[in-house]
């Protein structure tokens, strides 16, 4: 069920203590779907405008799902493209200094990194941005999934690395983006 617009300021006394406690939140939300591509737009951009002190973190790069493939037209409906996505998510990033965005899921493999047209304009954009993305797998181990299947997983989240820059990676694969985040006394080592 999607959230209601006026129930977010209900949200209040939960972000406030999120805030104390130098604590990220991470939204689990679509973005829309082929039919209605910014159909949830409005519930992330209410928790950025009223929650501007909370560090937001925006999975599957910007909400995207197996629903909403940018870049793919939709008979009768007007499509999503990766331009289009990638303008939202830059103006968001702009305007809230405190919101963040992952890498996790292997459909981003299968939708963004591997199509030959999109790659480009997402590298582009995760340089522009390298303080801002955080690395995942979105893998939910079990004792029933094999390692065969993780390894499978980490190859296609990890494949956008390879086309980034020295900076992007060294924030977002070797975890300095992390560390920032949760203020901890380490650094990822430099890229030769």
């Amino acid at each position: 069920p999607r959230v209601r617009l006026e129930t977010i300021e209900e949200w209040a006394p939960f972000m406030e203590e999120l805030r104390a406690q130098k604590m990220p939140v991470a939204f689990h939300s679509d973005l829309g779907n082929d039919a209605e591509p910014f159909k949830y737009l409005p519930q992330m951009d209410k928790i950025l405008d009223t929650y501007p002190d909370n560090t937001v973190i925006w999975v599957h790069l910007g909400g995207l799902s197996k629903q909403l493939d940018p870049l793919a037209p939709v008979l009768l409906e007007k499509p999503l493209y990766a331009s289009e996505h990638i303008d939202m998510l830059k103006q968001r990033l702009r305007d809230h200094p405190n919101f963040m965005l992952d890498l996790a899921w292997d459909v981003l493999y299968d939708e963004v990194w591997s199509d030959p047209a999109k790659l480009p304009l997402y590298r582009d954009f995760i340089n522009e941005f390298p303080t801002r993305f955080l690395p995942g797998t979105d893998f939910v181990a079990a004792s029933t999934k094999p390692e065969k299947e993780y390894q499978s997983e980490l190859n296609k989240t990890s494949a956008i690395y390879k086309e980034i820059s020295d900076e992007a990676f060294r924030n977002i694969a070797l975890g300095e983006n992390y560390f920032q985040l949760l203020d901890m006394e380490y650094t990822a080592p430099q890229i030769c």
